[in-house]
């Protein structure tokens, strides 16, 4: 196995997926999950898991940094979901998120869990900024009374 065929297997099943199945195979052995470790420069331990080994593999292959949740709160719902669907985040990735703004994810939810997560943070994000133009507006109109009784 090449570290292509690694990123290939990702593509066709998913992180969780290719790790299952490269967990279940009989046909790539521990010895080649070795291999293409050292092929991928991955730094590996002498007493490593096939466990391990797989999802120290999938990490690296499927590795990918999400922007933090202030950068996400800058965009609306159609570019989360462009963004979504170009990096690919894992579910648990996206569930993370969730957990971070501390939402509750349902069943029915995870069947289509980045326009949810995408739909979220926009949300979130308009409330965040009509708080704070709230916020503003007060601090404005408190500034403009205050500006009034001194002249008085």
């Amino acid at each position: 196995m090449t570290p292509t065929d690694l990123k290939r297997l990702i593509a066709l099943l998913g992180a969780t997926g290719a790790a299952a199945g490269l967990r279940e195979s009989d046909v790539v052995q521990y010895d080649s999950l070795i291999e293409l470790a050292e092929k991928s420069k991955i730094k590996i331990w002498t007493d490593i898991s096939h466990h391990e080994l797989v999802e120290l593999l999938i990490q690296s292959v499927h590795a990918v940094k999400i922007k933090s949740i202030d950068e996400l709160m800058e965009m609306d719902y159609d570019h989360l979901i462009r963004y979504f669907s170009e990096t690919a985040p894992s579910n648990s990735a996206l569930l993370k998120i969730m957990k971070d703004l501390n939402y509750k994810v349902s069943a029915e939810d995870k069947k289509h869990l980045r326009r949810f997560v995408a739909r979220q943070i926009s949300e979130t994000a308009l409330f965040s900024k009509v708080a704070s133009g709230d916020e503003r507006k007060e601090a404005a109109t408190n500034s403009t009374k205050q500006q009034t009784s001194k002249t008085k």
